[in-house]
């Protein structure tokens, strides 16, 4: 069976576990050998995400979150105050790439259109290039309940979700939701989406796709409900 996270723990038990440790879960869960630098990454992520746990202490984090209809996982998705952040990083990137961006939406997107406990909720998109250029945070909402990508460095990760948490409120995340499915409505909404296009940076256009660690704010067990919905 598919393991829906290689780690998850709320916000408290992921401050009192050691990196070390962390990362040897996500390590043992990986089914590839993992180099280098793919250590390199995690464990900076890691340490970065426990300074965020730190500051969001009533969040549930998931790290290596699967995407199963797209074969992939998100580095980190976090429950928090009702919101699914949807969190890919790029450790050592100095701008923010358009496939990058588009990665970490496409995530979202499929979350949003695919996995039922995700229909009500919204999903915020978050790329974090840790050595890009600070932007100023932007929190827009599409029809769909999806948030325009936000973009961040090391440094402006935890205030640009602090700034939207304080800004707008999502629907509480419903825990209790069925099984992996597609909705009628959603089919309509994922027809529009595929035929639509948004404003992206610097003029460019938001390509309407479907797409990895992912932080909730929720009860322990109706985040773990949340994930295997």
């Amino acid at each position: 069976m598919l393991t829906r996270s290689y780690y998850s723990a709320t916000a408290p038990d992921f401050l009192r576990a050691s990196p070390t440790a962390v990362l040897g879960e996500l390590v043992a869960h990986h089914t590839f050998a993992v180099d280098q630098n793919q250590r390199n990454a995690w464990q900076a992520e890691i340490l970065h995400l426990q300074e965020v746990a730190n500051a969001l202490t009533d969040s549930f984090f998931f790290l290596e979150f699967a995407i199963p209809r797209m074969g992939k996982r998100a580095d980190a998705v976090i429950i928090s105050d009702g919101y699914v952040l949807v969190i890919e990083y790029k450790v050592g990137a100095d701008n923010y790439q358009k496939h990058a961006i588009d990665q970490v939406l496409d995530y979202a997107l499929d979350l949003k259109n695919f996995h039922e406990g995700s229909h009500s909720p919204t999903i915020v998109p978050i790329l974090v290039a840790t050595k890009a250029p600070a932007l100023p945070v932007e929190v827009q909402s599409w029809a769909d309940g999806v948030i325009r990508p936000i973009l961040a460095n090391r440094e402006t990760l935890l205030p640009a979700i602090q700034i939207l948490r304080a800004t707008s409120k999502s629907e509480p995340v419903d825990a209790e939701r069925g099984p992996h499915r597609l909705t009628n409505l959603r089919r309509q909404s994922l027809r529009q989406l595929k035929h639509s296009t948004a404003d992206m940076m610097c003029g460019k256009s938001r390509a309407a796709k479907l797409g990895p660690i992912v932080l909730l704010a929720a009860g322990t067990l109706k985040a773990k409900r949340w994930q295997l919905a």
